[in-house]
C-alpha cells in the first residue's frame, strides 16, 4: 500500500482512542527512508514498530537518525577544545553504557536488535549537541517513498505520560509541502554539520567495538512474520490478539470449532513472550485425544521447543519440573499440557503454585473451568496471561457459572458466532427430530427421584449434606431421561431409512456397547466405540479408520470426539442429550466444520417425552422443557429444521408457541444441568 493512499489525521497522540500504531505501522511497511531526530538513543521503538520495521528493512529501507543531547558544559568544552578523548568518553556514558548495564531480562533482544541495526549500517547515526545560547529542534520523523513524504512534527513514540500530540504533514497537500521543505532543510543542514548553532558528529568508531559485542540478529517478530506468511494468520485472529493485548493479556474467544483456534492461541503466546520471556505456557484440554492435537499441532509451529505433557499425577511430581517451576527458565518459554482433569487435582495445583516464572494459561472448552471440581480446586489463577476458548456463548450458563468465568476472562477478545459461519467456514446442516416415550417404569423411577428432592427440603440435616444429597439425587433423576430405553428401539427402527455409514451415535455411556452390538447384529455395519476408558492410541486409530470408511459408526458419549476432528461424519444421531449446552453446542460444531463431500449434514434428534397416558401429571411438562433448550438452538440455525410431530405435541401442554423464539437461554437456566465430569 502507498503511503499516499494511506488515510492520515491532521494530528495524533499517544491516547488510546487515537490507536498511535495503526497510523503508523501502514506507512512504514512501504517507505523507504526513514529520517528521526530524537532526545535519545532508545530500543522501545523497535518493539513498538513490530514486524513492520522488518518487513521495511527486508526491502531495502535505511534509517537515518539524529540523537540531540541538550548543552553540557564539558561536552561544549571539550568541542571547543576539539578533545577527542573527553568527548568520546562523555559520549560513552550516554550512548553505551546504559545498554551494558543490568536491563530487564525482556529488553535484551531490543539492545541486541538496536546495536545490529547499527553495526550493520542500517540504523545511521550522527549525534548534534546545541552551543551555547543555541535553542533545540523539535523531535521530527520523515517517512519517505519516492517522491512521497509523510513528516510527524512532536515525540513520535511518545510515553504513556504524556499526551502530548503530534503534527502530521504530507507532501501531496501544497500547504504541508511548504512546511516539509522547511522542517526538511533544517534536518539536512543539521545532519551535514552546516547548522552553525550546533555540533555534529557521526557516532565514534571506537563505539563499534562496544555495539558489536551487543549486537545480534534476533527479533521474535521476524518469525512473527514469517510464520504468518506459513500459517495464514487471518485478519480477525490479529485483532483478537491486538484486543487480547490491550485488555491486559487476559481474555475469551467465542468461536465454533475449527476457526483457527489454537492458532490464533499460539501465535498471543508468541507476541505474549516478546514482552514477557521466561513464561510457563499451560494448555489444558477437555481429553487426552484433544491433547494429542494440540501437542500435534505445537511440534509443528515449535520445532525446537520443549513441550511437557502430563498423564498422571505421579508424572507432576517430578523433581525437575518442579525445579522448572521454582526457578527462573533459561529459556523464553516452555508448553505444559494437561486436562482438566489432571489440572483440577491437588497434586497439580500444589506443584503449579510453585511457579516463578510467569504463566500464560490456555484454556480449551473454557466452560469445563466452571464446573464445580474446578472453582471448589484451583487455586487462584496467577497473572500473566491467559486465553479461554470455548464455542458455547456465555449467556447459556447458570449465572454463577457464567460469572466465575468473567472473572477469569474479562473481555471478549473475539466473538465469531456460528451463524455468521455457517455458509462460509462452516457447512450448512438438516436438523430433524424424533419422538421418544419414556416406559412405565423409567417415569415412575423419575417420579420417585421428584419426590425424595421435594422430602429433602423439609429434611434437619446440615446444609452441605443437604446439598450433597440434592445433587445426587437430581443426576439420578438426570440420568434416568439419559437412559431412556425407548431411544434405542426407536432408533433402530428409522436408521434404515436414513444414512447408516459415516455416522456418529451419541448414547448415555454404560449404553454404548449394548448399541454397537445391536447395529453390528441387526444391519451388519463396521461399529467402533469410543468411551472415557478407550486408550489414547485406540482413539486415533478409530479416527483414522473412520476417515478412511473402514469404520461405518462411531458410537460414543458426551462429547468425546472433541479432538477428533477432520472426521466429517454425514450425520449424527442424538439418542442422549444431557442439558449441559457445551455438549451440543460442541456436537453440533464438530459436524459442520467444513465438510468435503457434496451432502448436507444431518442431526437426528431422539426427543425424551413422558408416557403419553396422563397429561395432566405436571411433571410431564417438566421433562418436556428439560428438552426444549436443545431443540431450540439446534433448529434455529438449520437450513431446514423437521419439528412438525414435536410441535403438535407441544400443543398438550400449550407450549408449541416456544418453537417460535428460536433460544432456549431462559429455559436453560430454569432446568437442571447435571455438572459435567472430567474424563481423559
Amino acid at each position: 500500500m502507498p503511503i499516499k493512499s494511506v488515510k492520515l489525521p491532521i494530528y495524533i497522540s499517544n491516547r488510546p482512542s487515537d490507536n498511535y500504531e495503526k497510523v503508523f505501522l501502514p506507512l512504514f511497511k512501504n517507505a523507504e527512508i526513514l529520517e528521526r531526530r530524537a532526545y535519545t538513543l532508545s530500543h522501545d521503538w523497535i518493539l513498538k514498530s513490530k514486524e513492520a520495521l522488518l518487513q521495511f528493512l527486508q526491502q531495502g529501507g535505511k534509517i537515518k537518525m539524529i540523537v540531540t543531547y541538550p548543552l553540557q558544559s564539558k561536552l561544549h568544552e571539550s568541542f571547543q577544545r576539539n578533545d577527542h578523548e573527553a568527548i568520546e568518553a562523555i559520549l560513552r556514558k550516554d550512548l553505551v553504557e546504559p545498554f551494558k548495564r543490568d536491563i530487564p531480562y525482556y529488553e535484551v533482544w531490543l539492545v541486541a536488535y538496536l546495536s545490529h541495526l547499527i553495526v550493520t549500517g542500517k540504523l545511521e547515526i550522527k549525534v548534534s549537541i546545541p552551543r551555547e545560547r543555541a535553542s533545540v529542534h523539535d523531535e521530527i520523523t520523515f517517512i519517505k517513498e519516492a517522491d512521497d513524504t509523510v513528516c510527524f512534527h512532536g515525540t513520535f513514540f511518545p510515553s504513556s505520560a504524556s499526551q502530548e500530540n503530534v503534527d502530521v504533514f504530507v507532501s501531496w497537500d501544497q500547504r504541508d509541502k511548504l512546511r516539509i521543505r522547511d522542517y526538511q532543510s533544517e534536518f539536512d543542514q543539521e545532519w551535514k554539520g552546516k547548522d552553525d548553532d550546533y555540533f555534529v558528529l557521526p557516532l565514534p568508531e571506537e563505539f563499534m567495538v562496544d555495539f558489536k559485542e551487543l549486537a545480534s540478529s534476533y527479533n521474535p517478530y521476524q518469525y512473527l512474520l514469517e510464520n504468518k506468511t506459513k500459517y495464514k494468520l487471518r485478519s480477525f485472529q490479529q485483532e483478537a490478539i491486538d484486543n487480547l493485548a490491550s485488555s491486559n493479556w487476559q481474555g475469551m474467544m467465542n468461536v465454533p470449532p475449527g476457526s483457527g483456534e489454537m492458532l490464533t492461541s499460539l501465535f498471543a503466546l508468541d507476541q505474549f513472550i516478546v514482552h514477557e520471556p521466561r513464561t510457563i505456557a499451560l494448555v489444558i484440554c477437555p481429553n487426552l485425544h484433544r491433547l494429542t492435537q494440540w501437542i500435534t499441532f505445537s511440534k509443528q509451529k515449535y520445532p525446537n521447543k520443549e513441550l511437557i505433557t502430563f498423564a498422571s499425577e505421579e508424572e507432576v511430581k517430578d523433581p525437575d519440573f518442579t525445579d522448572t517451576l521454582r526457578l527462573k527458565l533459561k529459556e523464553d518459554f516452555i508448553i505444559v499440557f494437561v486436562t482438566y482433569k489432571l489440572f483440577s487435582t491437588q497434586t497439580f495445583q500444589t506443584v503449579f503454585a510453585r511457579n516463578k516464572n510467569t504463566a500464560f494459561y490456555i484454556f480449551d472448552e473454557c466452560t469445563l473451568l466452571s464446573e464445580k471440581q474446578s472453582m471448589l480446586s484451583i487455586y487462584p489463577l496467577q497473572g500473566g496471561g491467559r486465553i479461554g476458548i470455548t464455542s458455547t456463548p456465555i449467556e447459556w450458563l447458570k449465572p454463577e457459572k457464567a460469572n466465575f468465568l468473567k472473572k477469569q476472562f474479562p473481555v471478549t477478545i473475539a466473538d465469531y458466532p456460528l451463524k455468521s459461519a455457517i455458509g462460509k467456514t462452516h457447512s450448512e446442516y438438516e436438523y430433524i427430530t424424533f419422538l421418544s416415550e419414556m416406559i412405565i417404569s423409567e417415569y415412575s423411577e423419575y417420579k420417585q427421584f421428584t419426590s425424595l428432592l421435594l422430602r429433602l427440603k423439609n429434611e434437619k440435616i446440615e446444609e452441605a449434606r443437604k446439598r450433597e444429597k440434592q445433587a445426587e439425587y437430581e443426576t439420578s433423576r438426570e440420568l434416568v431421561i439419559e437412559k431412556a430405553y425407548n431411544k434405542k428401539n426407536d432408533f433402530l427402527y428409522v436408521l434404515p431409512r436414513f444414512e447408516r455409514k459415516r455416522v456418529i451415535v451419541y448414547t448415555e455411556e454404560s449404553l454404548i456397547k449394548d448399541v454397537k452390538e445391536s447395529l453390528e447384529f441387526s444391519l451388519k455395519l463396521n461399529v467402533a466405540e469410543l468411551s472415557s476408558k478407550t486408550l489414547l492410541e485406540e482413539r486415533l486409530q478409530i479416527q483414522k479408520k473412520f476417515t478412511q470408511g473402514a469404520i461405518d459408526v462411531i458410537v460414543t458419549a458426551d462429547a468425546f470426539t472433541e479432538g477428533l476432528e477432520g472426521l466429517e461424519p454425514k450425520a449424527i444421531y442424538l439418542l442422549s442429550s444431557p442439558t449441559s449446552p457445551r455438549v451440543f453446542f460442541k456436537r453440533r460444531g464438530e459436524l459442520i466444520q467444513t465438510q468435503s463431500g457434496k451432502y448436507m449434514a444431518k442431526i437426528y434428534d431422539f426427543i425424551t417425552i413422558p408416557p403419553r397416558q396422563g397429561f395432566h401429571d405436571p411433571l410431564q411438562k417438566e421433562i418436556v422443557m428439560r428438552e426444549l433448550p436443545r431443540v431450540l438452538e439446534l433448529s434455529s440455525l438449520a437450513s431446514d429444521a423437521d419439528l412438525e410431530e414435536l410441535s403438535e405435541y407441544l400443543e398438550t401442554f400449550k407450549l408449541e408457541h416456544l418453537l417460535e423464539e428460536k433460544s432456549g437461554v431462559e429455559i436453560v437456566k430454569k432446568i437442571f444441568v447435571k455438572e459435567e465430569t472430567y474424563n481423559d
